[in-house]
C-alpha cells in the first residue's frame, strides 16, 4: 500500500497536537515579542473582595477582567499578548496597585498581589513577587 500524502499529514498531526498539548507560546510573532502574563490575587483577609485587572498600552485600555475572590483563596488572570511595554493595575474598593510588564528578556510573568486584613477594613496590599514564570 502507498501512502499518500493526506495519509502522512494524519499521522503526524496527532502526536504533534499531544506534543504541544499544555504549551504556552513565548518568543516572537512577525518579529514582535510575544509573551504571556500571569496575574494573581491572593486574598488573606476574612471578606470577599471584588477586583478588576487592567491591562493598558499607552494609557489605552486593552483587556480587563473583573473577578470575585472569596476568603482565603487565590485567583490568577491570564494575558496573552505582542508588544508593550504594558501597565498592568489590580483594583479593588479603596486601594489599587499597578506592575510594568515589558516582554524584553522574561515573555512568560508572574505578578503576585497579597491582600490582608487592614484598619478601617481596606486590604493592605503588598506585590509579592514579579517573577518569570519556570
Amino acid at each position: 500500500m502507498t501512502l499518500s500524502r493526506r495519509h502522512l499529514l494524519r499521522a503526524a498531526a496527532v502526536p504533534l497536537a499531544a506534543g504541544l498539548a499544555g504549551c504556552t507560546f513565548s518568543g516572537t510573532l512577525n518579529g514582535t515579542p510575544a509573551g504571556t502574563l500571569f496575574v494573581e490575587v491572593t486574598n488573606q483577609t476574612d471578606d470577599t473582595v471584588s477586583v478588576t485587572v487592567e491591562l493598558r498600552e499607552g494609557g489605552q485600555l486593552l483587556d480587563e477582567v473583573a473577578e470575585t475572590v472569596p476568603a482565603s483563596t487565590s485567583d490568577t488572570t491570564r494575558f496573552d499578548n505582542t508588544g508593550g511595554p504594558y501597565e498592568v493595575r489590580v483594583v479593588g474598593e479603596g486601594w489599587e496597585t499597578s506592575y510594568r510588564w515589558e516582554l524584553s528578556g522574561c515573555n512568560e510573568k508572574r505578578f503576585r498581589t497579597l491582600l490582608a486584613t487592614g484598619e478601617g477594613g481596606v486590604p493592605v496590599v503588598e506585590n509579592t513577587g514579579d517573577g518569570c514564570v519556570e
